[in-house]
């Protein structure tokens, strides 16, 4: 159960007064959290942890008192935030309409930054804006059908619905503790819920053992069968072997006694007429010599894969029978010889609003992916000291090469970049085009002007003409994570 309004409010009421001046001094993503951030503050010398879970069914903000274990990868969208928040201070923290939104508004130095928060169950999320509210990415990729709330987007609250959350007042929570008593409850709820992951995790694990092994079992009784066809064939070649005088080519069979049993009965042999007598027996002694001495192996071997069956479903039925707080509990044993837990589900972030080039020296080439995600890259993605690059006089990709630090990109590097530059263009089956070439703060973004339409203040002109090779490994090199 998700946290209501008034427990919202409550919790606002209770941490505001403490975190309103604080700094940020990290952003974490949370190893056991699903779809969660916690931001690291420091404020009179104390810090606090403010958690944000927007997994559904668990959805709430409030402050927690143990150590958060962080992912070793965070992820697009929080090292986003690390770039953007760390340093910047909290001026506000607010709920507007008293609904399952917060909105943290943040200073660094002379840039403001916005969080808006939505707790609002299967469509929570966390977008993080600019200072006008225009959105720079979020978490999870928009889920609403209504708002379209993505990077270059300005940002819309959710609708309002009046009697969806719980009555106010609910009671759930104490309200001189309230934030202790909320991580309780949800740190029992999700242990709850972790140990059940856990024990399903492991049973699927083993269901999917027991599955190999019976398609193990399953192959090893076709081996035994074939075993048995090879020895038939084993005792016909030996008969034909004995009565080979009698066999002539071109004879499609010959019957003759079974001399190797009490009561000889007549045995039919079939034979090929192209062959001859002894390249019919031949091959009758071929056909057995797999498996005419590994009946014996094979047996041994299906027996060891039946008991092996056979423990694996009593564990089957062990795990499931077994509450799964004590499976739980089981796991901390150093002599279990159990499974890892199932890995942490990271949330789905959603993508950056560029595509990524590995280009020579280990520069990376940024492409727009659309007209509003070019506008994203270029004004909150992007350095002042940046390359930037795009087609004169065409539509297409903003194209950006971020500034290492150490001088000018090197040519080769802008070469490549204004291959991309056309490829993702209106001119990309031409065989050459002009590629405007500048630094981003020449780039201004003009009010109302359309998604993705600049104004430039100083550039340089690239005439190029395209190499398909080169545009071939800038291709094949897209970094994909």
């Amino acid at each position: 159960m998700s946290l209501d309004v008034s427990e919202i409010a409550a919790v606002l009421e209770n941490l505001v007064p403490d975190i309103a001046g604080a700094s940020v001094e990290n952003v974490i993503l949370p190893a056991r959290g699903i779809d969660r951030v916690a931001l690291k503050l420091k404020s009179g010398g104390k810090n606090a942890l403010l958690l944000i879970v927007l997994e559904h069914g668990l959805t709430r903000i409030h402050r927690v008192t143990k150590r958060v274990q962080s992912m070793p990868a965070p992820g697009d969208f929080v090292q986003l935030l690390r770039k953007n928040l760390k340093g910047a201070v909290i001026e506000d923290v607010s709920q507007p309409g008293m609904d399952r939104l917060v909105v943290i508004d943040l200073l660094r130095g002379h840039e403001r930054a916005r969080l808006f928060v939505e707790l609002t169950g299967r469509h929570a999320n966390l977008f993080l804006a600019d200072a006008d509210g225009f959105i720079i990415a979020s978490l999870l990729p928009n889920k609403s059908h209504k708002r379209r709330l993505v990077p270059g987007r300005q940002y819309v609250p959710p609708i309002s619905r009046p009697g969806e959350s719980h009555p106010a007042g609910s009671g759930r929570f104490g309200a001189e503790n309230i934030e202790t008593e909320i991580e309780s409850f949800y740190e029992n709820k999700e242990t709850a819920a972790w140990g059940r992951a856990w024990k399903n995790h492991n049973i699927a694990v083993i269901r999917k053992k027991l599955k190999r092994k019976k398609r193990l079992r399953s192959a090893i009784a076709g081996d035994i069968e074939a075993a048995l066809r090879a020895r038939e064939q084993h005792h016909l070649a030996e008969l034909l072997k004995i009565n080979l005088g009698s066999v002539k080519k071109g004879m499609t069979h010959i019957e003759v006694p079974d001399v190797f049993v009490t009561r000889p009965e007549t045995v039919r042999i079939e034979l090929s007429p192209a062959l001859t007598p002894v390249q019919n027996m031949q091959k009758l002694f071929h056909a057995s010599g797999r498996y005419a001495k590994a009946l014996p192996r094979i047996r041994r071997r299906l027996e060891n894969v039946e008991e092996e069956i056979s423990n694996l479903e009593k564990e089957i039925i062990r795990l499931e029978e077994a509450p799964a707080e004590e499976f739980l509990k089981s796991l901390k044993g150093p002599e279990k010889d159990i499974e890892h837990p199932p890995p942490a589900r990271t949330a789905p972030h959603a993508p950056l609003p560029y595509r990524r080039f590995k280009s020579r020296a280990d520069y990376t080439i940024r492409v727009g992916r659309n007209a509003s995600a070019n506008d994203a890259l270029t004004l909150h993605h992007s350095g002042l000291d940046d390359a930037w690059l795009h087609v004169r006089e065409a539509a297409g990709s903003h194209v950006t090469v971020p500034f290492s630090g150490k001088g000018e990109v090197p040519a080769d590097v802008i070469i490549d970049a204004a291959h991309l530059a056309v490829h993702f263009s209106s001119l990309r089956d031409e065989a050459g085009a002009d590629v405007v070439v500048t630094r981003r703060r020449y780039v201004v973004k003009k009010k109302k002007s359309p998604p993705g339409q600049v104004h430039l203040l100083k550039e340089k002109v690239i005439d190029l003409r395209l190499q398909p090779e080169t545009l071939s490994r800038l291709l094949e090199n897209e970094i994909k994570s």
